[in-house]
């Protein structure tokens, strides 16, 4: 069932269901996609359903970080080297890092207040929410999720909470970045010595530039996939509410608003 045909008798709509993804509109609080956007460009974008841009901005951040040396530059000057920052620092594409970084975190906020004002017209237009599409690359489906098994699963493998919960492109996108970062930060190699206590050759085989990419990717897609369970959640009582109202309520029950965009 497509959604737009669905919805061809309302002005906006808050869910679209594809056949890869679930994408929900929600209120949310402007700071939280913005400070996300703060720590890594493009995962502000990625909480709020905006995942071309989110993408795009995460693929920007790693090129010129990565040709700028700032992790590596970042680390010294934690270090107290200031004089080894200072050599790796490529001043040409540093440069060219602030506008985007800052226009990252400025958008997030913006998106996230207008986000938040179509949500609640939609909520007024009482869209229909599509809950099942079978497709013949997927089936894709809305369902109660416990939000600690995305957890779990994001500290196992990075991605797969994100599987788990019907948002294949996002968890495919994070599962392959954080199997290019372990290749170029040489992480499993790192982990191996310290299994065996080789503490020396973990840091002669870890390359700082790319292992400080993974605590923000890692941290990032724990939050994700509970935040977007619980969510889903929402939606998922959402839409039975509108099918027991539309199925069993009384045409003549009127339903204050202020209630029913709990439900």
């Amino acid at each position: 069932m497509d959604n737009q045909k669905v919805n061809e008798h309302v002005r906006r709509y808050n869910s679209y269901m594809g056949n890869f993804n679930v994408n929900y509109n929600f209120l949310i609080n402007p700071w939280i996609p913005t400070m996300w956007s703060f720590i890594f460009p493009g995962f502000g974008h990625i909480l709020l359903g905006m995942f071309i841009e989110g993408y795009l901005l995460i693929i920007w951040e790693v090129i010129v970080n990565t040709n700028a040396h700032l992790n590596e530059a970042m680390l010294y000057s934690f270090t107290g080297k200031f004089e080894l920052a200072k050599k790796v620092l490529n001043i040409k594409w540093a440069l060219l890092y602030i506008a985007v970084y800052v226009f990252a975190a400025w958008d997030s906020y913006r998106s996230s207040c207008d986000t938040n004002k179509l949500y609640i017209l939609a909520e007024k237009e009482n869209a229909t929410i599509v809950p099942y599409k079978l497709s013949a690359s997927s089936i894709v489906y809305l369902e109660k999720y416990e939000p600690r098994n995305s957890i779990i699963w994001s500290i196992l493998m990075p991605g797969l909470g994100q599987f788990l919960i019907h948002r294949i492109p996002t968890g495919f996108f994070i599962l392959a970045w954080w199997l290019v970062l372990c290749y170029f930060s040489n992480l499993p190699l790192a982990t191996y010595y310290t299994m065996i206590g080789s503490f020396s050759k973990v840091f002669s085989v870890l390359r700082p530039q790319w292992f400080l990419y993974m605590p923000s990717l890692y941290m990032f897609s724990m939050y994700d996939s509970y935040f977007f369970s619980v969510e889903l959640n929402k939606l998922f009582k959402l839409e039975q509410a509108q099918f027991f109202r539309k199925e069993f309520q009384n045409a003549q029950f009127k339903l204050p608003w202020k209630n029913r965009k709990w439900y």
